[in-house]
């Protein structure tokens, strides 16, 4: 490779990423919530799941953004961390913004509602061994204006109410999992969320990876034939313009397996493209390896159980 092109190419390293502010926000709600959740059952027998897929009748998944599994029962929760006020037309839910811009969110109950279908259609036992599933719909950000009506449903909660639901809040702790819950959390267990690309900047992208191309190199055998068991790969992007001149712009990349430790340190052509498919889109996209700092699998691809 001449000159040119490898100094060309450490330019292309140093692009970023940058993530849009309420993704940032939705993002870091989410794992509030998760540490609180955490925080509330730590020391119990109680159990939480953040962001599992569950695989419905058409062969799509439908996500649940935290599932509490404790006293009986299990909670699913859909969070939603916007601003400005809410209101509802039968059961569509709007979000007026302080922009001035109406949001139709369209039946925000009804979906989380639906997904405890899913998950017990999935979960496929005789009904004497389903466990109750409750749909929960958190509002979290203070920002936002919730009239009585829609706070006092019963599948409405806020984060205060949660906490006080939990353990650690002072709720009702019981007396440990019944043979049905014990079944569910196998069913929980086996199911992944998104997987994760970080980009250089804090970007994230979150949805499905696949294989991708041969002239990723080495990675690209691993990506098709190791896949369950890789946990991350680690891409080592640095380079200097006085390695430039000296050495071929190979990526080196660190796979990770599923208990931590290093499987193998390959090489990748930083031209190559990783193939996904982004969370809400029907069609797969690419991104080149030059701009990917770390690859995070945690989707699975688990057969339905019919």
């Amino acid at each position: 490779m001449w000159i040119g092109a490898r100094i060309k190419e450490v330019f292309l390293r140093k692009q970023k990423f940058t993530p849009k502010g309420h993704e940032v926000a939705g993002r870091r709600a989410e794992n509030d919530l998760a540490r609180i959740v955490n925080a509330g059952i730590s020391g119990s027998y109680w159990r939480a799941w953040e962001g599992l897929r569950i695989p419905n009748k058409d062969g799509h998944r439908r996500e649940v953004d935290l599932i509490i599994l404790g006293k009986g029962e299990a909670l699913l929760i859909e969070q939603k961390h916007w601003s400005g006020d809410v209101k509802m037309e039968g059961e569509t839910v709007f979000q007026y913004r302080r922009s001035g811009d109406i949001m139709d969110h369209g039946e925000v109950f009804g979906k989380i509602k639906m997904k405890c279908g899913v998950l017990a259609w999935h979960h496929n036992v005789n009904d004497s061994l389903q466990v109750p599933m409750r749909p929960v719909v958190i509002f979290s950000n203070k920002n936002l204006n919730v009239p009585d009506y829609v706070a006092q449903r019963k599948d409405c909660m806020t984060v205060a109410e949660l906490i006080d639901y939990l353990p650690g809040g002072g709720g009702s702790v019981g007396d440990g999992f019944t043979p049905a819950q014990i079944a569910l959390t196998s069913t929980l267990d086996e199911l992944g969320s998104w997987d994760e690309i970080h980009q250089p900047g804090g970007n994230r992208i979150f949805g499905d990876v696949f294989a991708g191309l041969p002239e990723q190199g080495p990675v690209h055998d691993l990506l098709k034939k190791r896949f369950e068991e890789i946990k991350e790969i680690n891409v080592k992007r640095g380079m200097s313009f006085w390695k430039a001149i000296f050495k071929r712009p190979a990526l080196d990349a660190e796979i990770i397996n599923q208990k931590g430790a290093v499987m193998a340190i390959c090489a990748i052509n930083p031209n190559s493209v990783l193939k996904h498919r982004p969370a809400g889109s029907r069609g797969s996209t690419e991104v080149k390896w030059r701009h990917v700092d770390k690859v995070v699998l945690t989707s699975r691809f688990v057969k339905n159980k019919h």
